[in-house]
């Protein structure tokens, strides 16, 4: 039991401090998804991420979910072409709140297993969605190597 409050306690400092930074690089248009650090904890990957709803509704997000997925770069078209997708189980995940007024900003941190193997073309993503179009997720990449937590909070 108390390493479960103690692994508890640990996502809910690593969403506190996603909190205090800025969003580098958001990606998606209704909902802005912001990757933060990146840490390998054994097996185990920990991304921390900022979610900000630029609808002119609410949202309700659904839980994170994390996809391992190859893509393949036709020759004579242009952009990206998804092939293969695999759902990677997700073994905890902590959000400060669900739902999302206009403009407001969720923070979040996902643990799950890190794939021992991976093709060159394949490449991990986060997804977010509303539960009213799950359909229609924000997929952010993930960087498949550990970053380096900051020395500072940004002001």
């Amino acid at each position: 039991m108390k390493a479960e409050s103690d692994s508890e306690l640990e996502l809910d400092e690593i969403v506190s401090r996603q909190a205090r930074q800025n969003i580098e690089k958001p990606y998606g248009d209704r909902i802005r998804v912001g990757i933060g650090q990146v840490t390998e904890h054994g097996s185990r990957l920990i991304v921390s991420f900022s979610v900000i709803n630029s609808q002119s509704e609410p949202i309700e997000l659904v839980p994170p979910q994390v996809q391992l997925a190859g893509q393949t770069k036709p020759g004579i078209l242009n952009g990206t072409r998804w092939t293969t997708v695999q759902q990677l189980p997700v073994q905890s995940y902590r959000i400060s709140h669900r739902r999302l007024n206009p403009g407001d900003r969720v923070d979040g941190v996902v643990v799950f297993e890190r794939p021992s193997i991976k093709q060159s073309t394949e490449g991990l993503l986060l997804q977010i969605a509303d539960s009213a179009a799950v359909d229609q997720p924000t997929l952010v990449p993930i960087n498949f190597r550990q970053t380096k937590p900051l020395e500072k909070d940004h002001e």
